[in-house]
């Protein structure tokens, strides 16, 4: 089975594992407040055409609501516990949205995605009331694949060995 794995600039990458394919903290835009890229192209709109949508936390850099406003409404979304609210106006677009707490296993597309902790902080800003855990995810299906966001890990190492990437 061919598994690949694309890098579009800061966090956001995409996996394709066979059939499914896995969009991870998607920014999608040229700029974001004061950021802006510098290196590399706007990814294509392709790289919105995801299947599954994996946010690690709610910082803007990594729940970009104008890059999740490009996902297809056939996604299906996965976002730390508390994030409803801040998601509602993707989730209303027909996106499926489910919450998630480390330790939780999801299975979809022939893939099983393990939830787990990380360390960082999990509000939107300081003094929002956007607020969850910040997360890694091992996705496995024909590889396995780590990716903890920005954040550090906060896992037992035996978690973490024999993956294909990080």
């Amino acid at each position: 089975m061919t598994c690949t794995f694309t890098w579009w600039g800061h966090s956001t990458s995409t996996w394709q594992d066979g059939g499914t394919t896995v969009l991870f903290d998607p920014v999608l835009t040229a700029r974001l407040g004061h950021l802006r890229r510098v290196r590399g192209p706007v990814p294509r709109r392709r790289a919105a055409l995801a299947d599954l949508i994996l946010i690690s936390h709610l910082h803007a850099d990594h729940t970009h609501l104008p890059s999740l406003r490009l996902i297809p409404a056939s996604a299906v979304l996965i976002a730390p516990a508390g994030s409803r609210r801040l998601l509602r106006p993707i989730a209303t677009r027909g996106v499926e949205l489910r919450e998630v707490m480390p330790g939780d296993l999801v299975e979809f597309g022939g893939l099983q995605i393990r939830v787990l902790a990380a360390d960082h902080d999990g509000r939107r800003h300081p003094g929002s009331p956007h607020r969850g855990p910040a997360l890694g995810y091992l996705v496995e299906g024909s590889r396995r694949c780590w990716y903890p966001g920005d954040t550090g890990p906060n896992l037992a190492l035996d978690e973490v060995t024999n993956v294909d990437i990080a």
